[in-house]
């Protein structure tokens, strides 16, 4: 069995597709769902600052992360951490992360980043 869960990103029409195959639990074959045990934190920084944005989660067999900006991909943040330099006032808004494995799927909480003037 296979789950996929498409959303349409707004601007510019992309559909895109989560593909994640159901493994069938067997005597052999055991794991976990991933379980957030620490939630990240909303955060404000001034223009030009740096922010870091951090989950952690449990689970086997090994974790995807995919963060995301206003619901919106952030290509190549994969990692359980969201680092990000340089921050502008385009990147104020919500961030959450999309966490799977073949055992299920968990989204955090949405935080705030707020971007204030230098």
């Amino acid at each position: 069995r296979i789950i996929v869960d498409r959303h349409l990103i707004e601007g510019d029409g992309v559909d895109v597709a989560l593909v994640i195959p159901i493994i069938p639990f067997t005597s052999g074959n055991l794991g976990n769902g991933p379980q957030i045990t620490q939630q990240p934190v909303s955060q404000s920084v001034k223009k030009g600052g740096s922010v870091t944005f951090t989950v952690t989660v449990v689970g086997d067999p090994v974790l995807s992360y995919q963060w995301r900006h206003n619901k919106v991909t952030v290509v190549g943040a994969v990692a359980s951490q969201l680092a990000l330099t340089n921050v502008q006032l385009i990147s104020a808004g919500t961030y959450d992360c999309v966490i799977s494995n073949p055992f299920g799927i968990v989204v955090t909480n949405e935080v705030n980043l707020s971007v204030t003037p230098k």
